[in-house]
């Protein structure tokens, strides 16, 4: 099958005051798919498919604000590199067909969320919406802490941290000493085999700000 390239127009800047538009590109390796989803954005005012293909090596990042890819677009294994490439130029949404643990290293890798392929066309669009206005469904949020192996005080310590507060002001506000708190890290960066706090809170980040599934 040969690949589908579409690029639909060029991006135009809006009119002065005018609201901005989402311009969207497409990765599935289903040409009836990505059809399928350029009709449904390209129907919502303020959004538009700029760029689709099946092919991910061949999609211009560069003219998008959010991609949507299918998770698996180059194999049986998540398309990690493609995502971490082209999350340095666009928002990313992974879509799968069910959530999986593997998808927690395509948020690793730069997504900002995931999506299920039987979510409705409504939910597609709101988690562009949403993730194009750099707002959070919480939905996900449940997915990325039951793959994450920490007990319930660990997550909140961690939570707290993520949020900017220091291990003293941690400590504070849960009413626990500041070395219970480095205890709690320690372990939780060990469980989650993560090398740095700054791993730890992006780790975080995307647990708890950052996930989707409508």
């Amino acid at each position: 099958m040969s690949p589908v390239a579409t690029q639909p127009r060029d991006p135009v800047a809006a009119p002065l005051g005018a609201a901005s538009t989402v311009d969207i590109g497409l990765v599935d390796g289903h040409p009836v798919t990505l059809r399928g989803m350029q009709s449904v954005y390209d129907a919502v005012p303020g959004m538009r498919v700029v760029a689709m293909h099946t092919d991910p090596e061949l999609l211009d990042a560069s003219i998008t604000d959010v991609i949507v890819i299918d998770a698996y677009a180059t194999g049986d294994r998540p398309c990690l590199s493609v995502i971490a490439a082209f999350a340095r130029q666009a928002k990313v949404i992974v879509s799968a067909h069910r959530w999986t643990p593997e998808l927690v290293e395509c948020l690793e890798a730069g997504a900002l969320t995931y999506i299920e392929k039987r979510s409705s066309p409504e939910q597609f669009v709101e988690t562009v919406r949403l993730v194009a206005d750099g707002k959070a469904v919480p939905q996900a949020a449940a997915k990325m802490r039951d793959s994450t192996p920490l007990s319930p005080r660990e997550h909140s310590v961690l939570t707290h941290i993520s949020h900017g507060l220091t291990h003293d002001q941690t400590a504070r506000r849960l009413g626990i000493s500041r070395h219970t708190v480095d205890t709690y890290v320690k372990r939780a960066r060990a469980k989650m085999k993560l090398g740095n706090k700054a791993e730890l809170t992006r780790s975080m980040l995307l647990s708890t700000t950052r996930s989707v599934n409508l």
